[in-house]
């Protein structure tokens, strides 16, 4: 079995609020600069669903991935860490003003070239990128 977990890497949900600020004309929350950044509490559920069904099924490959800039690259390690087999870092300057269509596209294509995929788990939900 193949299974396939998305993840994203956020600045911190346990960040004090006071470490953001709103651009009101863009309708953008912008966090401050050096602000930790850490795997979606989520998706390292979906992770550790993966890794579950792991141990009852012999010869089942996780592979974690992530749409992001070279900072993402963390969150892929962050999965090989907890167990995964492979990471994907899907990287590409035209993704960053991507919405939500253009991100299902991308990890559309993504998983066909992964070939047999059995199995997809995704965190509950992504923030909007920052």
């Amino acid at each position: 079995m193949h299974i396939v977990v998305c993840i994203k890497y956020i600045p911190d949900p346990e960040a004090a609020f006071s470490m953001f600020r709103i651009d009101e004309p863009a309708k953008k929350v912008i966090p401050a600069s050096g602000l930790k950044h850490v795997v979606s509490p989520f998706d390292e559920q979906a992770i550790e669903a993966a890794l579950r069904l792991r141990e009852n099924h012999a010869g089942t490959r996780i592979t974690v991935v992530t749409l992001g800039n070279e900072l993402s690259r963390n969150a892929l390690k962050h999965g090989l860490a907890m167990g995964a087999d492979d990471g994907v870092l899907l990287d590409d300057r035209a993704l960053d003003a991507g919405d939500s269509y253009t991100t299902a596209l991308t990890l559309t294509a993504t998983l066909k070239k992964l070939g047999a995929v059995d199995l997809v788990l995704t965190g509950r939900q992504a923030p909007k990128s920052w």
